[in-house]
């Protein structure tokens, strides 16, 4: 058997030792470490500043998020006031398209009309004494080529217990109103016929008889056939 004599000792004894003069040769310059130490310093610096910063915007967002949180209530308060308001000219659109319309309405229906006044003069000469007339309204008839429109009379008569008297004769209510309508419809040269009786109704509270009647107007004082 071989035995190898392996010196370790002798071996770590030939190692060289370190050079203090080598380690200083490389040791880093003073340039070097000047801009290290600058450079450390200056990542300091940027991170201070930069908590700093962070630290003042949270602190100043903390003293604005009730502002926030208010303005943002005021901004959704105002959307909702817009959209009412929205809706509310639509309406106020709507209605004055209607009104539009029922003004134009009622000037046609003034334009087809002859003057009030002359309407008014030949409908009081034909109103029996114990008749009041309480509301004359302008209708448009509908009916094309008679030259006529409608015209709509309301008022009450005294019931029979306190009707007047026509020299020694009481009128009757029913009487009163069918001489109003005789009235109008007899007198070829009246602007009205066609007289009828639209309602007659007795009111106890008051002992009066309210009636309504429609007559035709017409253009002109020649009535049409059947007009009477």
């Amino acid at each position: 058997m071989k035995t190898i004599n392996i010196n370790l000792i002798g071996e770590l004894h030939k190692a060289p030792e370190y050079n203090k003069n080598v380690i200083q040769k490389d040791n880093l310059d003073t340039g070097t470490k000047i801009f290290v130490v600058v450079f450390l310093v200056g990542i300091f610096v940027v991170f201070i500043l930069s908590f700093g910063t962070w630290l003042i915007a949270n602190n100043l967002c903390g003293k604005h998020i009730p502002e926030l949180t208010g303005l943002k209530a005021k901004h959704q308060a105002l959307k909702d006031e817009e959209t009412e308001l929205s809706n509310y000219k639509k309406n106020l659109q709507k209605n004055l398209e209607i009104a539009r319309f029922k003004l134009l309405a009622k000037e046609q229906v003034n334009n087809t009309f002859i003057p009030w006044s002359i309407v008014l003069k030949d409908l009081a000469s034909k109103i029996p004494k114990n008749i009041v007339v309480l509301d004359i309204d302008k209708m448009n008839s509908g009916r094309q080529g008679n030259g006529s429109n409608e015209l709509r009379i309301s008022g009450i008569v005294p019931a029979c217990t306190k009707s007047s008297r026509v020299g020694s004769m009481k009128i009757k209510p029913f009487t009163a109103v069918s001489f109003l309508i005789l009235n109008i419809n007899e007198d070829k040269n009246s602007f009205m016929g066609n007289a009828k009786i639209g309602r007659i109704e007795y009111k106890d509270e008051k002992d009066v008889y309210e009636f309504e009647i429609k007559t035709n107007v017409y253009t002109s004082k020649v009535k049409p056939k059947g007009g009477n």
